[in-house]
């Protein structure tokens, strides 16, 4: 049997790790330096229904997506 050392830590240590390995959040990337407030934001969050699927969002813009290659886009968000 293999040895659970994250058994033995305080419950404490357990549910931190436990956070850190979960599906969480939202990631943001703000794509302009200008000091705009959310103006080019792209957000990506998991969808909680489905976690094999990701959401996109642009904070005020549309997003224009670009075929790189058979397997990967470009994402830009613009403005409408």
């Amino acid at each position: 049997m293999p040895y659970d050392g994250i058994s033995k830590l305080p419950k404490w240590a357990q549910a931190h790790i436990e956070e850190l390995q979960a599906p969480r959040g939202e990631i943001s990337f703000d794509l302009d330096k200008s000091g705009n407030v959310r103006e080019n934001v792209i957000s990506v969050r998991l969808d909680r229904e489905d976690l094999s699927q990701l959401l996109i969002s642009a904070a005020w813009n549309q997003i224009s997506i670009r075929p790189i290659s058979g397997n990967m886009i470009a994402l830009k968000s613009v403005r409408s």
